[in-house]
């Protein structure tokens, strides 16, 4: 297969008008700007919220006349993406919205290799109270949207959103359907089959009501309209349900045939628009329609209220209240023009941006927290760091864990780089030791044990002694308390630096203190650790 300079992934295939135009725009986009674009279908194997899309419905026969796209696969072999994409996008849409069920990892590019430059385009978290009680959902996910060399949300409350959940740097773009110009989607109209005709209301509705079929019918009353065209979820349940509701088959004609080219004729054509759709709304303005919406609350009305602020027209709202009437006043479209113009601008820069520019200078979009930076400060911390790069640099990929008080530290930097590490855990000390023993006989190889302080140390021994006289690679590390604690009758400290003396090859004790000269010390002494393990036959060595 050819090789592209974009993977897209997101919602282009879904049964939705404003996915398919809202994929459609951001592929436009893309092209636009001379990159080669490869949609990507939506993965199988996850536990729910996936289905097998069948390549007849509306969006895949809409897809296969404009795109190039990767069929549908186990979500196991996205990793083969990597090898046909430099950059990835996660496109528009709630993608990230922990409340819907097909939302899962690949949707946050799990799959993607480091080199790889990835980037989210005007991505939507739902509404502004989707993230409560969502914490597993943001722990899943929070260590990929790090991974995230650029973040553009849709709704400007988001960029607060993403701070407070993910604490990551994001800008506030608009929906990629405003990106094109207007003749982009004029064009398309025109491939329309199914036409409208003469003066009439179009009501896209998504979920019809009988009370939202009365307001329309006053609306157009009002507006001298007889005749108003139907446009429903484009499925065969929306379209059944617009039947339902608006069976005055001599007031309503419903567009039964579902396709982006006929809705886009429909909008173009319409004397005035009723809509309870997000994209129904954004498409209104495109086309200069006057209108009016319904902020539908079942599908997230704050989403609503984040565009109507963009475009100055909040005032177009439609309230369930029957004693506040819906203004039906021609709408002035200029501060929308204006408005919409900047963020436009700013968003169309803001992509160039970060496409052009080599991900090594990129800033990073992690923001900084005081707590983090002070822990980086610790000199503790600070060692704790060079001994797990260092177990990384020299290949070193078994860790056997038993968790305890004061070796917190070091399980939480194995634990925040299980990518870089093999992680067992085995609460006994005794236990861990003989496991990480096996491992390394099997293996031939070093297997590091950490535990923490005091008699967890002494419990380490048999197998210690053991792995001397048999001639195994153990790297024993053992947490400890400060020297000023010893013999003072302090729990679980006692005297660690010579524990093992005479059956291990080498043992240190990482220096106290901050600087140059103990850090240097503590990288020295831990590499030699790490290497006599191996040198002139295998044993075990001891890091305090």
């Amino acid at each position: 297969m050819e090789h592209f300079d974009i993977g897209v992934v997101g919602w282009w295939y879904g049964e939705n008008y404003g996915s398919m135009l809202t994929y459609y725009a951001l592929h436009h986009t893309l092209k636009s700007m001379g990159y080669s674009v490869l949609m990507i279908h939506d993965a199988l194997g996850y536990p729910e919220g996936r289905i097998k899309w069948n390549d007849t419905m509306a969006p895949m026969t809409f897809a296969k006349q404009h795109y190039k796209y990767y069929d549908q696969v186990n979500y196991t072999e996205l990793g083969q993406l990597n090898n046909l994409c430099d950059t990835f996008i996660c496109g528009s849409d709630q993608l990230w919205n922990p409340l819907i069920k097909r939302v899962n990892s690949d949707y946050f590019l799990d799959f993607t290799f480091d080199e790889k430059k990835r980037i989210s385009y005007g991505t939507s978290f739902g509404n502004k109270s989707s993230m409560k009680n969502a914490d597993k959902f943001i722990e899943k996910n929070k260590k990929n949207i790090c991974r995230f060399d650029a973040v553009s949300v849709r709704e400007d409350y988001a960029v607060d959103m993403a701070r407070e959940y993910y604490g990551i740097k994001s800008v506030n773009v608009v929906d990629p359907v405003f990106l094109p110009d207007i003749a982009v989607y004029e064009e398309l109209a025109e491939n329309a089959k199914e036409k409208t005709e003469g003066d009439y209301l179009l009501a896209f509705i998504l979920d019809p009501t009988i009370e939202k079929r009365k307001v329309i019918c006053q609306i157009a009353d009002s507006l001298g309209l007889r005749k108003i065209y139907i446009l429903s979820d484009p499925n065969y349940s929306g379209v059944k349900k617009a039947a339902e509701v608006f069976a005055d088959l001599d007031r309503f004609i419903i567009i039964n045939e579902i396709s982006p080219m006929n809705f886009l004729y429909a909008y173009k054509n319409a004397t005035y628009v009723v809509t309870d759709s997000f994209h129904g709304t954004c498409f209104s303005y495109i086309f200069h329609k006057n209108f009016n919406v319904f902020y539908n609350s079942l599908r997230g009305s704050d989403r609503f209220e984040s565009l109507m602020k963009i475009l100055r027209l909040e005032n177009r709202r439609i309230y369930t209240d029957e004693h506040i009437q819906p203004d039906l006043s021609s709408v002035n479209f200029s501060e929308a023009d204006k408005n919409i113009s900047e963020t436009r601008k700013k968003s169309l820069d803001w992509l160039k941006t970060v496409l052009q520019t080599p991900k090594a200078k990129l800033p990073s979009i992690r923001l900084a927290n005081p707590n983090i930076e002070m822990l980086h400060k610790n000199p503790d911390f600070i060692k704790i760091r060079i001994l797990a790069t260092l177990l990384r640099d020299y290949g070193i990929k078994h860790i056997v864990l038993s968790p305890g008080g004061r070796d917190v530290p070091l399980v939480r930097m194995f634990e925040y780089n299980e990518d870089q590490f093999i992680l067992h855990r085995v609460t006994d000390e005794r236990s861990a030791a003989y496991f990480g023993l096996g491992i390394a006989a099997q293996l031939r190889q070093p297997v590091v044990c950490v535990c923490t302080s005091g008699t967890a140390a002494s419990n380490y021994l048999p197998a210690v002694t053991e792995a001397y006289y048999t001639g195994i690679p153990l790297i024993v590390v053992t947490a400890d308390r400060q020297q000023i604690y010893l013999n003072h009758g302090e729990d679980q400290t006692i005297p660690q630096q010579h524990i093992y003396d005479g059956v291990v090859k080498k043992s240190v004790t990482i220096p106290e203190g901050a600087g140059y000269k103990a850090e240097y010390q503590t990288r020295r002494d831990i590499s030699d650790c790490i290497l006599e393990s191996t040198h002139n036959g295998f044993g075990p060595v001891h890091i305090n």
